[in-house]
């Protein structure tokens, strides 16, 4: 069962409100919920993970983020915090987009 499946099930008072929609994806990309999982996946296809990193981190929960990215000394803040907690294990799941490289 797809994600959009799923939610499709719930009553809509119980799904979060965004203001702007979700992109429609294809392709090779896919959303994964469970850091686990994508290194299982990745095992699976025969590839060894070498790093997993939270490529946005909670960066993206900012509601002023456009404005802090115009600000140079905000803008530092914000990627400085991204580095700093992209590869944090129990925070890989905060952020919406997954980075693994793999050999």
């Amino acid at each position: 069962m797809t994600t959009q499946q799923h939610t499709s099930q719930l009553p809509a008072r119980s799904l979060p409100q965004r203001s702007r929609p979700m992109p429609q994806v294809t392709g090779v990309t896919h959303r994964y919920l469970e850091t686990g999982r994508l290194r299982a996946e990745l095992a699976a296809a025969g590839w060894q993970v070498t790093s997993l990193v939270s490529l946005e981190g909670a960066a993206f929960l900012l509601a002023d983020l456009a404005e802090r990215l115009a600000d140079d000394a905000d803008r530092r803040v914000v990627l400085e915090t991204a580095r700093a907690l992209e590869s944090v294990p129990e925070l890989l799941g905060v952020g919406p987009h997954l980075l693994a490289t793999a050999a």
